[in-house]
């Protein structure tokens, strides 16, 4: 088939998929929003009224909404692999679990184990690299190095190298040292001395035009810090037969009880569409139950970090502008400190955040969050614009500070880091997972019938 036609071919099916696909979807909007009517707050209906991407994020979310998009994107997907990568010995792909769930990541990730030409990933998910990856470049002072193995691999590769590269350097900068000593003090002495001084100039001269070994060049680490916020008698928030869903006929979560403490470590895993947003925003009071109730500690300060909150930064002020505005009243000084814990330091915190990378203001809206002082932290995928080095602070902060967390993340090394329970949405219930999240990466494995 040629060029032509596959490209011609591939048009026509995503053309007329959308053309199916939008009017059924603006319909489910309508019912949606009816619906909602006395299950959601005021302020939440007239963001819904004023704002439809705010409908959309919060529909999307939706049981029929996800089938919807996850068939479109199937079909799409299916036809760019059949028309688009059988005739080519290279794929690149770049952040590909930005939006799928745990699930899909392992499909992903054992797929790709299995792919026979050449795969070129960008991933900040250390655990699908370390699955995947049979090489990994590394790319600094804008040089390239190749290492050979996964992640972990490299990690212990590049390590050793470095130390090895640190020993030789400081040799070659004490033998300089010492040289250079020996020709000031002696090149003008004796003539003994003095051929002795030479000959050292010689020597030094000969090093250098073979090339010194370079200092190491270690990689910035970030260093997140939430401030500890003492302790709540328990139980500080707690679900006592709870029933939700954005239409009375599809009910995402049907009469669940549980509690959450501010020693509670949770991650809440299961598919796309089973309501893991949902309940974060049940937990916060910006969806109403059904039927059941919330119950809350009346001294009880929760923040919740999800993607969106990226478009609450007026991209066109500065990072120190933006925390002053909102927290007003505070000494120029005592914000610098509060974006510096994050890692937002010097000139990034007086550059309009637009000149910002999307980490950078990532930990901008993480610097906003944490100066509330919130003893319950509620993550929606907090790790999408960060690197590996930012999110292994990330868990570090996570795991020093004395508050409650409840995680939604794709990023199972992430869980494995912070999360001391494992809690599953599923089935319109929330069951608890008696095991670790790779037992739980194994189970996935199991039902999708891939064997290690």
């Amino acid at each position: 088939m040629s060029f032509f036609v596959k490209y011609a071919l591939l048009f026509f099916v995503i053309s007329f998929m959308t053309f199916l696909y939008l009017p059924l979807l603006c319909l489910y909007y309508a019912l949606s929003f009816y619906f909602m009517r006395g299950h959601v707050s005021s302020s939440t209906m007239m963001q819904y009224c004023h704002d439809w991407l705010g409908m959309f994020l919060v529909s999307l979310s939706n049981f029929l909404c996800f089938k919807l998009t996850f068939a479109v994107c199937s079909i799409i997907i299916i036809i760019i692999s059949r028309l688009h990568f059988s005739d080519y010995p290279i794929h690149i792909s770049t952040n590909y679990c930005l939006f799928a769930d745990l699930e899909a990541c392992v499909w992903l990730e054992e797929s790709l184990k299995k792919f026979e030409r050449i795969l070129v990933v960008i991933s900040h998910s250390q655990d699908f690299l370390n699955g995947v990856c049979t090489n990994i470049i590394h790319m600094q002072s804008k040089k390239l190095k190749i290492y050979t193995g996964n992640y972990d691999q490299y990690v212990q590769t590049r390590g050793d190298l470095e130390e090895n590269q640190m020993k030789q350097y400081k040799w070659e900068q004490e033998q300089i040292a010492n040289m250079k000593e020996y020709i000031a003090r002696f090149g003008h002495g004796s003539a003994k001395l003095a051929r002795q001084a030479q000959s050292k100039e010689k020597t030094l001269a000969k090093m250098e035009r073979g090339g010194l070994t370079e200092k190491v060049v270690r990689d910035q680490v970030l260093v997140f810090r939430f401030t500890d916020v003492g302790k709540l008698p328990p139980p500080v928030l707690q679900f006592s037969e709870v029933s939700f869903g954005y239409t009375p006929e599809n009910l995402i979560y049907k009469n669940i009880d549980f509690g959450v403490d501010l020693d509670s470590r949770i991650a809440l895993v299961g598919p796309n569409g089973a309501g893991k947003s949902t309940l974060l925003k049940l937990m916060t009071g910006d969806l109403f139950p059904s039927d059941g109730m919330v119950k809350r500690h009346n001294h009880l300060r929760i923040a919740q970090y999800h993607q969106h909150l990226a478009e609450k930064l007026d991209l066109d002020v500065p990072a120190l502008q933006f925390m002053m505005s909102e927290y007003p009243g505070n000494e120029e000084e005592k914000m610098r400190a509060a974006i510096g814990r994050f890692g937002l330091t010097g000139k990034a915190q007086v550059m309009p955040m637009k000149n910002l990378s999307d980490g950078q203001k990532s930990r901008v809206i993480f610097a906003w969050l944490a100066y509330r002082q919130p003893q319950l932290l509620l993550l929606d995928e907090p790790t999408n614009h960060l690197d590996i080095e930012t999110i292994d602070s990330l868990a570090e902060a996570l795991n020093e500070w004395d508050g409650g967390m409840v995680l939604v993340s794709h990023d199972f090394r992430l869980i494995n880091q912070v999360a001391h329970e494992i809690w599953v949405c599923a089935d319109q219930k929330v069951t608890r997972w008696e095991g670790d999240i790779m037992d739980f990466k194994k189970h996935l494995k199991a039902k999708a019938g891939i064997l290690d």
